[in-house]
Order: C-alpha cells, then sequence, then structure tokens
C-alpha cells in the first residue's frame, strides 16, 4: 500500500506515503465501511466523525448523507485547499483510491481537498 500514519504539521495524525509516486499514480486502494444516513447521524455525535468520506445524498430527502469510512490509512488523510492527491470513492466496488495529484516525495504527507465539507470537518 505504502502509506504509514505519523504525527503531522496540519493536524493531529496525518496519512504519509512511503515511496515516490508521479502525477496520476496510484497510491493506495482500501476497502470503505458505507454508512446510511442513520447510521451516520449516530457517527456524527462521535470522534469519528471526522474520518468519513461523503459519499451521496440521501435519496429519502434526509439532511444527513450517505457516508464512508476508510478502512485503513486513508482515513488519517488531512485537508489541504491545494492537495497532493486526489480521490474516487467506488460504491459498487467497495473501495477508496487515492492518486497522486503531482510528484510525491516518499515520507511526504498527503492531503485532500475536504471540499464542501472541510468547514464542517475542520
Amino acid at each position: 500500500m505504502g502509506l504509514a500514519i505519523a504525527p503531522s504539521q496540519v493536524h493531529g495524525d496525518g496519512c504519509f506515503s512511503t515511496r515516490c509516486a508521479d502525477p496520476g499514480e496510484l497510491i493506495a486502494e482500501c476497502p470503505i465501511l458505507i454508512l446510511s444516513p442513520d447510521e451516520m447521524e449516530i457517527v456524527r455525535r462521535t470522534s469519528m466523525k471526522d474520518y468519513v468520506f461523503y459519499l451521496r445524498d440521501d435519496e429519502a430527502g434526509s439532511q444527513v448523507p450517505w457516508c464512508a469510512l476508510a478502512i485503513g490509512p486513508i482515513s488519517f488523510i488531512n485537508h489541504d485547499s491545494d492537495p497532493t492527491c486526489d480521490f474516487a470513492l467506488d460504491e459498487a466496488r467497495g473501495t477508496i483510491r487515492l492518486f497522486a495529484r503531482r510528484p510525491i516525495r516518499a515520507r511526504e504527507e498527503l492531503t485532500i481537498d475536504y471540499g464542501d465539507y472541510a468547514d464542517e470537518i475542520i
């Protein structure tokens, strides 16, 4: 996989690459645990809320979206508005994939853009 969790200068713990990667290269893939709006409502009351990824809105019109929790180091990736990586959630396969957005150095902290949820999560 090529990822490690370590103390971050960005926030708390972070996700770091253990090897170099070129732009567009797949850095890691992890399984995800999909959380329904009802489950996410419970998770929002815990510290786990800081580790979930938005998956999609609820078809039933709930204000709480479907979310996913990466089972692995990707859950520790911190936010940056100019991120080192992009990610892709694949609900059908039950995975999240992390891609280098630019050249990545070994031991560099990896970041993603939390998008519309940055203010809520940070």
